[in-house]
Formats: structure tokens, C-alpha cells, sequence
């Protein structure tokens, strides 16, 4: 086990911030290997799996939480407490002051994976948990499925599903935006990316009736410079700047372990402002289901050894899989934020660990029958 220092987040001391953020546990920082990450554990009924948030490229997981002053009802976490949920948000190192320090620059999506499912597996031992988990990865957080699927096999967790959130799956590479900057603290940077954003969480104000998160606290309290090394731009950083180095994001990133990977989830926005995941994530996450389900399949028994009628019945099954495991919510890239997207989307996540277990029997019942 690495070593890990834990220490009693006194969180935006500055601004002299208190939670308000359901009656639970304050934010905490987390020492993974000198990386830090801000934590926020919500206990739930221990007889569900706990539900472990990863947010995306600039972003704490407080967008699944609220930040000071929120109003609790407007995020995912209330929601899903509702539900019954243990919910755990784990921030990775991001360029803000003074929350995440000390600076990681170099964080890589193999650390990333690892600090992770190291502080999921702390969480699940103190908590006396079973050690079942439903990850949630929004936005870039999709991209550390396959690192987090490795590294939380070695501290014995239980990783049964996995739900996109309008999320980059990790065979997804494109280029860095040609305005990327190195931050002082060695973070990319894009400027003009939170305008962008802002747009975006003012269409879910509209759609909710208020101001969710305003612009002020948005920048002060949700977001920051993001490690080159997530954001699967091929990019790394070194003293000098940002290299190019494409090996990371095709070695540990790209999805292509299918056996030991959990069934897959996604729930995206039907937004046009976030056209690439309302038309794309379906089919994405969708490919990645059927080599998943089919990969297991494989492991279980032998296709050769199957009647006619249950082939038919099994490839049936995983057919139509990706179109059960899949739905839309109204909104944009942030359609869980805000009351009605965020009680929508703990909804559909329970539906889909629930539809999980059901084709899981289903395969396995078809393919354990035998002729008479």
C-alpha cells in the first residue's frame, strides 16, 4: 500500500467557506503519492454499491455537489442520496489556489487512475463497505475507466458499472486546442474555455427556473488549470513546457482490456450545444458495452459449445444492450446540474445498475441452459 497522508480540509479559508451540502462529512484533501485530491464522502445504505464521481477537464467534482453557498438540491450527490447511495467525489490535482497543493504538473492518467481507486478503496475499508462500486466519469472523466479498472483490482474492489456522463471514452484522441497555455504552475490552460462553459450552465439555469452556480463562484469555487497528461491531447509536460508524446494516452488510456472491464452506461444531454456526445455517446460507450458483454461472454463458455437456439438468445441479448444501457436527459454538458437534470440523472443511474443486473441474469440463464 503507498503512503498517504490524509489531512482535515479547511477548504477556500480565504473566502471563509462552510459546507452546506447535505448533513454529511466536510471536503477533505487526500495525499496519493505527493498528488492531492479534494474528497467529499457522503455515507448511504452499505447495502448498495457505493457511487464514486470523477469530474472532467477543468472541473472539481463539486459540479456534482455544490460548492459554498449552493443549494443542495440542484446536484447530482442529493439526489442520489435520496436513491439510497453512498456518494464519494474525488477531485484530481487541479490548478487552483488555495485548494489543490501541492502542484502535480506531471500527473498522468496512470496516476490519475491509481489515486482514484486507492482513495475508493480507503473509503470502502474506514466505511466497512462491501466493496461494490458504480463509477460515474463526466466529460474527460470517461477516460479513466481502463487505468481505474486496473488499479482497483489490486485493492479488491467491486467495479460493476460504469456510467457515462456525457463523457470522452479513452480511444477518443484528438488535438490540443491551438490556444492551450502553460499555467505558472505548469497546468493547461485555455483561455476563453470558461465563457464557453458559462454558456452552457446559463441554458440549465433557464431550464430550472434560477442561477444554479453564479459566473463569481463559478470561477472561484468549480474550476481550474487541468494536467496536460488527462486530457488526451498527446501532450506532456516537462520544465520546458509541453512535448508531444502520444504513448500514454494509447498504452493505459485506450480501451482494449474488454474481460476486466465493467459493463458500460450513458447518459448524455439532447442538447445542440453539446453535439458530439448527444449524436456520439450512444454508439461510443454502445461499442464498448458489446466487446465488454462479449468478452465475458467468451470467459464463461466456449461460443462453440452453444445450441442454435441459444446463440440466437445470447447475441440477441447483447444486440440489444447498448439501447437499454443508454439514455438522454434534457440539457446540455451539464445536464445533471440543476434540480430537474440532477434528479433525472440519480434516477436513470439507478435504472441502469438495475437493468445491468437483469441482463447479466439473463445471459447467464441463456447461457447455462441446456436441451432436454
Amino acid at each position: 500500500m503507498r503512503r498517504r497522508c490524509i489531512f482535515a480540509a479547511i477548504l477556500i479559508a480565504k473566502a471563509g467557506f462552510t459546507s452546506a451540502v447535505i448533513a454529511s462529512p466536510a471536503e477533505r484533501t487526500e495525499i496519493v503519492d505527493g498528488a492531492p485530491a479534494l474528497v467529499k464522502y457522503i455515507p448511504g445504505d452499505t447495502n448498495k454499491p457505493l457511487v464514486v464521481f470523477i469530474p472532467g477537464a477543468g472541473h472539481l467534482a463539486r459540479i456534482a455537489y455544490g460548492g459554498p453557498g449552493a443549494r443542495d438540491t440542484d446536484f447530482l450527490a442529493y439526489w442520489l442520496h435520496r436513491q439510497g447511495y453512498g456518494f464519494l467525489a474525488i477531485s484530481y490535482p487541479l490548478g487552483t489556489t488555495p485548494t489543490m497543493s501541492p502542484g502535480v504538473p506531471a500527473f498522468s492518467i496512470t496516476d490519475w487512475g491509481r489515486q482514484a481507486a486507492e482513495i475508493t478503496h480507503d473509503t470502502v475499508a474506514t466505511n466497512h463497505l462491501e466493496g461494490h462500486v458504480i463509477l460515474l466519469g463526466w466529460s474527460m472523466g470517461g477516460r479513466i475507466l481502463e487505468p481505474y479498472a486496473e488499479a482497483s483490482l489490486a485493492g479488491e474492489l467491486k467495479l460493476d458499472l460504469f456510467v457515462s456522463l456525457a463523457s470522452t471514452p479513452g480511444f477518443d484522441h484528438h488535438a490540443a486546442p491551438p490556444n492551450v497555455e502553460v499555467s505558472a504552475a505548469g497546468y493547461a490552460r485555455i483561455p476563453g474555455a470558461t465563457g464557453a462553459m458559462e454558456r452552457e450552465l446559463s441554458y440549465q439555469d433557464r431550464l430550472n427556473g434560477h442561477v444554479i452556480i453564479d459566473t463569481e463562484s463559478y470561477e472561484r469555487d468549480y474550476i481550474g488549470d487541468t494536467p496536460v497528461g488527462l486530457t488526451g491531447w498527446g501532450l506532456k509536460y516537462t520544465p520546458k513546457g509541453f512535448v508531444e508524446d502520444q504513448w500514454p494516452d494509447i498504452n493505459v488510456a485506450l480501451l482494449y482490456d474488454f474481460a476486466r472491464l465493467p459493463l458500460t452506461a450513458a447518459l448524455y444531454g439532447d442538447s445542440p450545444l453539446d453535439p458530439i456526445h448527444a449524436l456520439a455517446d450512444r454508439a461510443n460507450w454502445g461499442f464498448i458495452l458489446t466487446n465488454v458483454l462479449s468478452a465475458k461472454m467468451r470467459a464463461t463458455v466456449s461460443p462453440g459449445k452453444f445450441t442454435d437456439e441459444q446463440w440466437k438468445a445470447v447475441s440477441e441479448l447483447i444486440a440489444k444492450a447498448p439501447s437499454q444501457l443508454s439514455a438522454h436527459v434534457h440539457g446540455d454538458h451539464f445536464f445533471f446540474v440543476g434540480e430537474k437534470g440532477a434528479r433525472e440523472t440519480a434516477s436513470l443511474i439507478a435504472t441502469m445498475e438495475l437493468k445491468t443486473q437483469n441482463l447479466l441474469k439473463d445471459l447467464s440463464s441463456t447461457m447455462s441452459r441446456r436441451e432436454p
